[in-house]
């Protein structure tokens, strides 16, 4: 049985919710993308719906370093990254930073591949590739992009670009990548699964992490590379939420034998509203003081099941 972590952050997942909307327009300097002592974490999980309830199950973490090490390709320089682990790393593909744009030759190809560009602008198109498949492959499919809006969100105490993406959840954050992880689909897909960002570092520092999402104040040290997750066995949880949609005011119910390990609402920027324990209480109250919109409650049992439904306020 692999090592069990805990997981705090809320997600959103792509059948749920519209694109999600930052609010501070103020101008942000620009970020270069880092191609060296820089680590991304992304975590695969599986879902499925029952009675308006999303349980996902954690599936498989890896991670990729970039390196520094650098190549040439074409001659073209480039720098390396690695699937990595806390004793061993592997070549994935070569990486580029120019001028806004993130370029990759994946390991045995000697096709450049476009999979960021910060350059666009609103209601800009453009063809990126993506990273669709499982762990350890370096299978990437092209997707045509169009910008929704640009905005900004603090991290590290400076202001980075935020692209909302139209018909996608995960937006892209400059100098960090997706919120759906390096390189990854931005949406859930047919095969009812989905990755999400879990720890961003560079220099050291970590800019990203799963229980708050961007950093407004990085955090001195680099992201565990000895991350991995549980295999819980999916549980029918008769959870109700009442009223929804609401005022602010809510109750979530449960119906079950299960143990509740803890109860979590979040907005659609990732960030904690609330949390408390539940345990076996057979209901627990939320008074919600956001603006009127979409939220996410989480509920996480003691065997690491999760179960995530959508908070309407009006």
């Amino acid at each position: 049985m692999k090592n069990r972590i805990q997981i705090r952050q809320a997600f959103i997942i792509a059948i749920l919710f519209l694109p999600m909307i930052f609010e501070n327009h103020a101008s942000a300097q620009n970020h270069p993308f880092p191609t060296e002592d820089a680590v991304w974490v992304n975590r695969y999980q599986s879902y499925y719906h029952q009675d308006g309830w999303f349980t996902v199950t954690q599936e498989e973490v890896d991670n990729f370093c970039a390196n520094g090490l650098d190549t040439s390709i074409n001659n073209v320089a480039y720098k390396q990254l690695d699937l990595c682990t806390a004793n061993s790393s592997d070549y994935f593909a070569a990486i580029r930073y120019t001028v806004g744009q993130v370029y990759i030759i994946p390991k045995d190809s000697t096709a450049e591949l476009l999979v960021y560009d910060f350059t666009l602008n609103e209601g800009d198109s453009k063809d990126v590739y993506t990273k669709s498949s499982w762990p350890g492959e370096n299978l990437f499919t092209m997707h045509t992009i169009t910008i929704d809006n640009i905005d900004t969100i603090m991290v590290d105490g400076s202001l980075r670009k935020v692209f909302n993406i139209q018909n996608v959840t995960y937006p892209y954050i400059e100098g960090i990548g997706s919120r759906s992880g390096l390189f990854m689909e931005a949406n859930g897909n047919i095969s009812n699964y989905f990755v999400d960002l879990m720890c961003m570092s560079q220099q050291g520092v970590t800019h990203y992490s799963l229980d708050d999402g961007p950093l407004a104040q990085g955090i001195q040290g680099t992201c565990d590379l000895t991350l991995s997750v549980d295999e819980p066995q999916i549980a029918e949880t008769p959870l109700k939420v009442y009223p929804n949609p609401n005022q602010g005011n809510f109750t979530l119910k449960n119906e079950s034998e299960f143990e509740i390990d803890r109860v979590s609402l979040y907005n659609l920027y990732g960030q904690l509203i609330s949390s408390q324990n539940m345990g076996y209480a057979p209901e627990v109250f939320f008074e919600l003081q956001g603006a009127p919109g979409i939220y996410l409650l989480e509920v996480v049992q003691t065997d690491g099941n999760r179960m995530i439904q959508k908070i309407i306020k009006e």
